[in-house]
């Protein structure tokens, strides 16, 4: 998954993020939602015996 965005980042700016600001949200976004992907991997399929 990539929450790079196309790099418009103006609904940021719009509500008051700079670029350094923007770059820790996506960066924390990208680690949240890889820690999401990791445990639903752990999990494994319903369906596995």
């Amino acid at each position: 998954m990539n929450l790079g965005g196309s790099g418009d980042d103006t609904e940021f700016a719009a509500c008051g993020l700079d670029e350094e600001a923007i770059a820790g949200l996506r960066q924390g976004a990208q680690t949240w939602a890889d820690d999401i992907g990791e445990r639903l991997h752990e999990l494994g399929s319903p369906h596995e015996d």
